[in-house]
């Protein structure tokens, strides 16, 4: 399937959402996938992995304990969309500290959030594989209000 980097950015957003992510992490998540989908490969698959994972592994905070220069991981289980914009905002805060990722789910958000590359748009068309991309509308679709005549005076579409 044929999609937009906008339609990415959007729908991985509100599946972030809809796995129980905060809305700055939804937005995290929504640039993350723009950049593994324009990675190319499987880059919608990664985030579908990442975004069940969150989903299924609240973590709480702090995601990481300092260790004089040294951040090592709170939790054994570390969901890489939480531990991936928290290893970036310490890597801008202090660029000389080492950031143990070793327990994060996907390397390639990790990997995603520490690049200090620009996004570059895609030349041509993305693409999605129409399970994955059904996936993410799932996802999504957990934030959607029941459409009832009282949804629909309050504005719901």
């Amino acid at each position: 399937m044929i999609v937009s980097l906008n339609e990415i950015e959007t729908t991985c957003y509100r599946a972030a959402l809809g796995a129980g992510l905060s809305h700055g992490l939804a937005e995290d998540a929504a640039a993350i996938a723009a950049r593994l989908a324009v990675s190319g490969g499987d880059g919608l698959a990664v985030m579908l992995r990442a975004l069940r994972f969150a989903d299924r592994n609240r973590t709480a905070p702090p995601v990481f304990r300092r260790d004089g220069k040294s951040f090592r991981p709170a939790h054994p289980v570390l969901p890489s969309l939480i531990a991936g914009p928290a290893a970036a905002d310490l890597k801008r805060a202090m660029p000389d500290a080492e950031i143990d990722t070793s327990g994060a789910d996907e390397p390639r958000v990790i990997a995603a959030c520490l690049s200090d590359a620009p996004l570059q748009r895609p030349a041509g068309t993305l693409e999605a594989d129409n399970r994955v991309w059904q996936e993410l509308r799932d996802l999504a679709a957990r934030t959607y209000v029941a459409a009832s005549m009282q949804s629909r005076l309050m504005g719901a579409g």
